[in-house]
């Protein structure tokens, strides 16, 4: 599955810009994310161009679809997930 190309994840900019601020993250490509040397979050494009994100948390991978534009139930879903 390909990554989201960086001008559909424009509407993500404030949350990465604080996901790149939090100790222990590290942005090891555009939109993907590691905390602690393990994945935490990254952004794919599905088969069908709809774009996503895959965030890891206690339990395993979740995926939460992204609408274009974001909404901001869908950024503080994101918020969350990441957050947990």
């Amino acid at each position: 599955m390909a990554h989201c190309p960086p001008a559909l994840l424009k509407d993500l900019a404030a949350l990465f810009a604080d996901l790149r601020r939090w100790p222990g993250v590290v942005e090891k490509s555009r939109a993907v994310f590691y905390a602690r040397r393990l994945p935490l979050l990254h952004s794919p494009l599905t088969g069908e161009g709809e774009r996503r994100a895959d965030v890891r948390g206690r339990d395993g991978w979740t995926s939460l679809e992204l609408p274009t534009p974001i909404t901001a139930t869908s950024r503080r879903a994101l918020r969350r997930l990441v957050e947990a």
